[in-house]
């Protein structure tokens, strides 16, 4: 599926944040984002992170939101659980259901890896409130095709002029250390054990559905508000970068993570206890074929 995006703003280059190197010692800590609960900010894009299995981050990040919705400014939430090609069915569904059961029922499948009782109040308070709910992501099906053929697979030709994508990550190009960023973030999230071809072509998949996001936000007429893992939220790497590289202003990116957020991350962060979890690294292995690359 070819995905047409339209962008009326002017686009503009900014610097990547620079990476911060090393080992640091207490007083030469790396600037960490204001502990805040992004309640009192009133931008434009609001970008509201998750870890999404913590149902305390849940909570706390729809205590944000109803406070921002108490200033009655229109707005709209634009979500990564739910992919472009939903679109249609998830407006029949606000058309028709007044609860966040029936709409899920209505999606049929909306997402089966998604932990939907964490997201029913927040999808309770739009439907409440009336706020329009915008399918933000990719479907995996057009992350696996970016993955394999790159980013033309799924972006018109003149979308990747315009955002000024590489399909070769050139050192000269101005996303370069976004990429390779990205690249890391992949390697880390797989325990280390990805082929980097393999870490590359899932880089690419991440800056495509970023940049959806994006163009979704753009697109909204009103105050929007993302919903997203903290990876998509960031000002470095994640949408936020990528709404200032379009000449967006009145950008705000929040974290809700378990561990300290640094401030070239993010704007502000809200803290959240560790949750025990099973080691995911324990006996991992990736088994690819001579030659394989996703």
């Amino acid at each position: 599926m070819k995905i047409n995006i339209s962008v009326n703003k002017k686009i503009i280059t900014t610097a990547v944040l620079p990476l911060i190197l090393g080992l640091l010692t207490a007083c030469q800590a790396t600037p960490q984002a204001p502990v805040s609960a992004a309640a009192t900010v009133t931008p434009r894009y609001l970008l509201l992170g998750e870890v999404h299995d913590h149902a305390a981050g849940h909570q706390a990040r729809l205590a944000v939101i109803r406070q921002q919705l108490a200033t009655n400014q229109p707005t709209a939430l634009v979500l990564e659980q739910f992919d472009t090609d939903q679109q249609t069915a998830l407006d029949e569904a606000q058309r028709l259901c007044s609860t966040a059961d029936c709409l899920l029922q209505t999606l049929k499948k909306p997402g089966l890896q998604w932990q939907w009782s964490l997201y029913s109040p927040l999808i309770q308070l739009a439907l409440d409130q009336k706020l329009p709910l915008v399918a933000g992501n990719l479907s995996r099906s057009d992350a696996r095709r970016v993955m394999k053929e790159g980013y033309r697979a799924v972006l018109a030709e003149a979308d990747i002029k315009r955002w000024q994508l590489s399909e070769d990550d050139l050192a000269s190009s101005p996303h370069h250390a976004v990429v390779q960023a990205q690249q890391q973030e992949v390697l880390k999230a797989h325990c280390g054990q990805l082929p980097l071809s393999m870490a590359a072509g899932m880089a690419k998949a991440q800056i495509a559905r970023d940049i959806v996001m994006t163009e979704k936000l753009l697109q909204q007429s009103r105050r929007s508000i993302l919903i997203a893992g903290n990876g998509h939220v960031r000002k470095d790497i994640g949408v936020a970068y990528w709404l200032r590289f379009a000449g967006a202003e009145s950008v705000h990116s929040h974290l809700f993570s378990e561990s300290a957020v640094s401030a070239a991350s993010a704007d502000t962060q809200t803290p959240l206890p560790t949750q025990n979890r099973p080691d995911p690294c324990a006996g991992m292995t990736i088994n690819t074929k001579p030659g394989e690359t996703t």
